[in-house]
Order: C-alpha cells, then sequence, then structure tokens
C-alpha cells in the first residue's frame, strides 16, 4: 500500500505546475521535478547534488541562508510569504533572474530533516503585486535594496550575530556638498552621481555584504563577520575609489567625494539596529560639517 501511495505521490510532483525542490539538511538538492527543470533552465542531472544557492541570485544567499537556518528549529510548515514577501528572488541557468512565491515543509526528524521548497514564478502567473513586490525590494534609480528593505536584512543579520556571537559591522555613506550639487548640475546629474557611487560599493564589498538606499543623499552597507578595525578600512578603500571617480553631464566632468561613518554593532547594547542606523546618520551629519573623511564611531 505505501509503494502505491509513493508512487501515486512521485506522479503529482512530476506533473505539477509548480517547482517542487527538495533539499537536505546541507542544503544540498535531492529532488528537482520536471517543472523545476522548465522554470530554472537547469537538467534534473545539473542541480541534483548542488546547493540551493545556486538556484539563488548572489546578493541573496545571506537572505535565504538566514531563513533556512532557523528551519530545524520550526515545528511546522513555513509559509515564506507570511515572513517577507519581498525576498522572492530565484535565478535561472542564465543567470536572469524572476519573483517568485515560496512554501518550505519540513519533512523527517530533527537529525535528519528534508526540507520540500515549492516555487511559484509570480512574474509568469501575471500576479497583480507582482511589481509592487518589485519596487518594494530594490531602488529602482541605483540598483541597491530600498531603505526599508535594508533595515528588514539588518534586523535578521542582528538575529544570526547575536545567537552565534558574531561582529558585525554597519558603514554609513553619504555624498558630500549634496545639495550644492544639486542646486548647480541638477537632479539628473545627482543620479549618476548615486549610480556611481553604488559602482564602487559594489566593487569593494563581498558578496555577502548587503548594500542598501539610506535617506536622499547615501547608502548603507552590513558587512558580517567583520569587526570595526576591518571595517574602517574596507570603508578606507571604498573612499579611496570614489576619490578618483567622476562623471560626465552636459559635457561637464563632476567629481565628487563621500564620508562614511562606520560603527561596530555592539550586540549587548539592547540598541534595536534601527535606532544604531539613526544614531550613525546624526553623528555622521554632524562630523561632515568639520571634514570629509572615514569616520569610525
Amino acid at each position: 500500500m505505501l509503494d502505491k501511495y509513493a508512487r501515486i505521490c512521485s506522479k503529482i510532483v512530476e506533473n505539477t505546475d509548480e517547482a517542487v525542490i527538495a533539499i537536505d539538511k546541507d542544503y544540498n538538492i535531492i529532488l528537482f521535478n520536471s517543472y523545476a527543470e522548465k522554470l530554472f533552465e537547469y537538467s534534473a542531472r545539473e542541480a541534483l547534488g548542488s546547493q540551493f544557492n545556486k538556484l539563488v541570485p548572489d546578493r541573496f544567499h545571506l537572505q535565504y541562508n538566514l531563513v533556512l537556518s532557523e528551519l530545524p528549529n520550526s515545528k511546522s510548515a513555513i509559509k515564506l510569504k507570511n515572513i517577507t514577501s519581498r525576498d522572492f528572488y530565484c535565478a535561472k541557468k542564465t543567470g536572469e533572474e524572476f519573483l517568485t512565491d515560496n512554501s518550505i515543509i519540513k519533512i523527517g526528524s530533527n537529525s535528519n530533516p528534508i526540507y520540500a521548497i515549492i516555487i511559484r514564478d509570480i512574474e509568469d502567473s501575471n500576479s497583480d503585486n507582482s511589481n509592487e513586490l518589485k519596487r518594494g525590494l530594490l531602488d529602482p534609480l541605483t540598483g541597491a535594496f530600498s531603505e526599508k528593505e535594508f533595515v528588514i536584512i539588518s534586523e535578521r543579520e542582528v538575529m544570526r550575530a547575536k545567537r552565534y556571537d558574531r561582529p558585525l559591522s554597519l558603514l554609513l555613506l553619504q555624498i558630500d556638498n549634496s545639495a550644492s550639487i544639486q542646486d548647480i548640475h541638477g537632479g539628473r546629474a545627482f543620479d549618476h552621481i548615486l549610480r556611481a557611487v553604488m559602482k564602487s560599493c559594489e566593487h569593494t564589498l563581498r558578496n555577502v555584504d548587503v548594500v542598501g538606499r539610506w535617506q536622499a543623499y547615501g547608502f548603507g552597507a552590513l558587512l558580517p563577520e567583520t569587526n570595526l578595525s576591518n571595517s574602517k578600512r574596507t570603508a578606507e578603500r571604498i573612499k579611496e575609489d570614489i576619490d578618483k571617480v567622476y562623471i560626465e553631464f552636459d559635457s561637464k566632468k563632476i567629481n565628487f567625494t563621500a564620508s562614511i561613518g562606520v560603527a561596530e554593532y555592539k550586540i549587548n547594547k539592547g540598541i534595536g539596529i534601527d535606532e544604531q542606523l539613526e544614531n550613525l546618520s546624526r553623528l555622521l551629519s554632524e562630523e561632515m560639517q568639520k571634514n570629509n573623511d572615514v569616520i569610525a564611531f
């Protein structure tokens, strides 16, 4: 009888119009159904044995790993959209990214669990809210995370740092004389500057680091597993890169500089990440009145 039910379940999994993927306790893919092959453009042979992160854009590995790391403590199925409806980007074999709705179901014992991941392509389903989700996740101008999403991701990483007692650092970057630049050259020129600064951040930071917009004139960055001295060196490299950059707009060469505030998150101080970001932003603004530099707090 059990064999009969197993065959029925196997047929359902193979013929469903949703991607069904199973991963083991080490997050290796052990099942990859036909629709998953169609959706991700990997054959089952290519996918089986690979890490689940293979199906996730590099910049989202941190968020997915944080969610997966919490699953062994869960007593029931987790519907990812109940955690956040903004994290669901997957990647095809070609690198093309697409928005998905995911459910994860825990099967088996705590010592040897298997996780079934059911993935639906929201964009393909013409969902009314897919464009809204994409707009809420990323800053359309620079491709960095939106300020709201940056705070959400930061809160998750703080939880991980607290659990494992690991260092975590924050960077806040503000473009110097931003109001004057916009008065002289206009808002469109400043948009080009923001894009150039984002490229400098991407050039210097690691894949596990998270960059998001912070307020109107700058960016925030979250550096896991990084203490104050190392984060200060990282900030100095970003600033050196920015100091070499200029933009050309309306046949004019525009130079710009930036100030960067650096702080190590104080795990045991009882201060929320949003409060520490606000404090760092205030301190950076005060220091920018004196000089533009990398300032450690």
